[in-house]
């Protein structure tokens, strides 16, 4: 089952493989893109250069396009006309709230957002039982919503990062797949998603050049299926053994459940125990990506995985230059990566079984 890759996404720079070639030294892609994924646009903006003249064509179309969504007191791009759909209403809203988070990230707009939600389902759905439509019960209303389009989304509207997200798409197909690690293997319960509205916000603030090629959830993975050669590395590897090992750590560490930066820690080691073609692209995106106290997990996660490998191969503390990976073999690399995810395994094991006898004395 191949599937040409025709979106482009976050994992993709995983590969080395940019969403925009970079004909001009002067547009540095990687730091904009590491400042808007870290939900901080207003910082994305001030890399962008005032003289665009020597820029390639190509350069100068992002600049002008980018300048359009966030440079003014209004969006004046064509988000609007690319994302047009049975739920334009509540896409905007949640645009509206994208928009002003990025270029505020020091404040939380989420207060406004629910408010606006909340009142947009009272103005457009009949409440059951005559109660009133409300914040307690925006989740159960959101669902109805979605499914009265007949479309999909994920059962509750929740975070990527440090924003409130909407990812909403029109077909899925369920199926299973098996990821043999070592003396692991992974069975994960995988949808493949097709015809999407909206991925999101990632997508809005990058102008579609970089979005989550996919996300686990204890219900299953589920993929943007239309990203993948569902046959390559980068899917086999770089998405479903990451989200795989997501969903299967939901259900070994149920409760108390991990979260945020040791759920992407473990899921990165993963794919640094398997990965062999894409291996040192995959590395280099950790390099670049890495921000030890960046509010978003991803990049958490990439600092602890390269400086927890950095110590173990090269005995220094972090390790950016990525020649210098490429002095060790693939198989050291990947044997160095599954002995720190057996580490953090054996370590995690420990704190919950201490955990769940406590609960039990109590």
């Amino acid at each position: 089952m191949n599937r040409k890759i025709i979106g482009l996404i976050f994992l993709l720079s995983a590969l080395g493989v940019s969403a925009q070639t970079t004909d001009s030294a002067r547009l540095d892609y990687t730091a904009i893109f590491k400042h808007s994924m870290g939900a901080d646009v207003a910082s994305a903006l001030k890399l962008l250069p005032d003289d665009t003249a020597n820029l390639s064509q190509r350069d100068r179309d992002f600049v002008e396009n980018f300048r359009k969504r966030f440079a003014f007191e209004y969006d004046k791009s064509d988000f609007r006309e690319k994302h047009s759909s049975e739920i334009d209403s509540l896409l905007y809203i949640f645009a509206d709230y994208w928009r002003t988070s990025l270029l505020n990230p020091g404040k939380n707009m989420d207060a406004i957002l629910w408010r606006n939600v909340v009142a947009y389902f009272q103005r457009t759905m009949q409440p059951e039982d005559g109660k009133r439509i409300n914040f307690a019960n925006r989740n159960h209303y959101f669902r109805k919503y979605i499914s009265s389009k007949n479309l999909y989304s994920i059962n509750r509207i929740g975070k990527t990062g440090r924003l409130l997200d909407l990812k909403v798409w029109k077909n899925q197909t369920d199926t299973i797949f098996t990821i043999d690690l070592y003396d692991e293997q992974l069975q994960t319960y995988v949808v493949l998603m097709d015809n999407f509205i909206t991925l999101g916000w990632m997508e809005y603030a990058t102008l579609g050049q970089r979005h989550s090629g996919g996300w686990a959830k204890r219900e299953g993975v589920f993929c943007v299926a239309s990203v993948y050669d569902l046959e390559s590395e980068n899917f086999s590897v770089n998405f479903l053994s990451h989200e795989g090992r997501h969903y299967n750590d939901y259900k070994q560490f149920r409760s108390p459940g991990l979260r945020g930066t040791d759920l992407e820690y473990r899921a990165k080691l993963t794919q640094l125990s398997l990965a062999q073609t894409t291996l040192f692209g995959l590395l280099g995106h950790f390099i670049a990506f890495s921000n030890k106290t960046s509010a978003d997990p991803h990049q958490r996660a990439n600092y602890a995985v390269i400086s927890n490998l950095s110590k173990a191969l090269f005995n220094s503390d972090f390790e950016s230059d990525i020649e210098q990976w490429k002095t060790k073999s693939v198989e050291e690399i990947n044997q160095a990566a599954y002995s720190a995810l057996k580490a953090n395994t054996k370590k995690l094991s420990r704190w919950h079984t201490r955990f769940f006898r406590q609960v039990q004395r109590i």
